[in-house]
């Protein structure tokens, strides 16, 4: 097998090798019985939106069937540079036959452990049910790749002096031309991972929607210590993006100063001055009227801006004051 690219080589195809049974010259033929694992992966097969673990990352031991029929046994290693992510939709085929496909994967992902494909099934009713029925029964659940090899593979030789090591090739940017449900992928844990009645996209956007609205919620009308917390973080956001921008103009500042006079001794005889109080008292709201309520937000709001924004109290009992007159449907 070569790293370079050939247009008349067809895709490569993973053979995945077995061991032939010892036999012996005179052995008396006698019944036997072999039990095999009949159980397979549970697989949720609802649907038709295909989700695939399509190539992992890792190192493989892997073996090609070339031409002329002449197999040659190698490890291979992929990584996040190994694969040419598709830009248009590519087949999925039932064991790299191209003629019987199954469906067609539109969207990829690159995770920290491998890559992600997703698509749909396709064809007649029927088709879409026996596709589902292979996988559900194990015979189809896991994934292999057709690909071409690309120039830019990287082959080291068997390391010399050493007996029974392998070849490797580190794949880099290989376009794949299929890919396909098989029953044992070459590279160990390439997988079907669901069959699924909705597609995967908008099931994370529906279900991120449901966590920032709750979120969102419990912010608003949740217990005070709640709001209060939410507060915290969004002024915590805010004042180190206030810091950061503090920081580098106090340096800039220093830096032109210390020309005029040195920093020590301006430091010596400047003293900051302190902090303004906030007396500005919140809740209980039983028996405050609505223009009471509008009035502490105004003055919680005040005082926070009177400190610079150092005041966090004083923002914690302005949103305290925002939610109760939001309650009451203030403007």
């Amino acid at each position: 097998m070569s790293g370079a690219p050939d247009a008349g080589q067809p895709p490569q195809r993973r053979t995945v090798l077995a061991a032939a049974p010892a036999t012996t010259a005179k052995a008396t033929p006698r019944p036997t019985t072999v039990t095999t694992d009949a159980s397979a992966r549970r697989v949720e097969t609802s649907g038709d939106y295909v989700e695939l673990l399509a190539v992992p990352w890792g190192t493989f031991t892997v073996a090609d069937r070339g031409p002329d029929g002449a197999v040659t046994v190698f490890r291979e290693v992929w990584d996040d540079r190994s694969v040419r992510v598709p830009t248009r939709p590519l087949r999925l085929a039932l064991h790299h036959d191209v003629t019987h496909l199954a469906g067609v994967l539109t969207r990829w992902e690159s995770r920290p452990d491998g890559l992600y494909a997703y698509g749909k099934l396709s064809g007649s009713r029927q088709d879409k049910e026996r596709v589902r029925a292979y996988v559900a029964d194990g015979l189809t659940q896991e994934v292999s790749v057709g690909f071409i090899g690309s120039e830019d593979d990287e082959w080291s030789p068997p390391p010399t002096g050493t007996r029974n090591t392998l070849a490797s090739v580190r794949r880099v940017g290989v376009p794949l031309r299929e890919v396909s449900l098989v029953n044992r992928a070459a590279l160990d844990g390439a997988r079907v991972l669901r069959l699924s009645d909705e597609d995967p996209a908008q099931a994370a956007l529906r279900a991120r929607r449901a966590q920032v609205l709750a979120e969102a919620e419990e912010a608003i009308r949740g217990p005070v210590g709640s709001r209060q917390r939410f507060a915290h973080d969004a002024h915590a956001e805010h004042q180190q993006a206030l810091a950061d921008r503090a920081a580098e103009r106090r340096r800039q500042v220093l830096a032109e100063a210390a020309a005029f006079e040195p920093t020590d001794r301006m430091a010596a005889r400047l003293s900051p001055p302190p902090p303004p109080s906030s007396p500005v008292v919140v809740g209980p709201w039983d028996g405050v009227t609505d223009h009471e309520v509008l009035a502490r937000q105004r003055q919680a709001l005040e005082v926070y801006q009177m400190t610079a924004g150092r005041d966090l109290s004083a923002w914690c009992r302005y949103t305290e004051a925002m939610a109760e007159a939001s309650r009451r449907g203030l403007e």
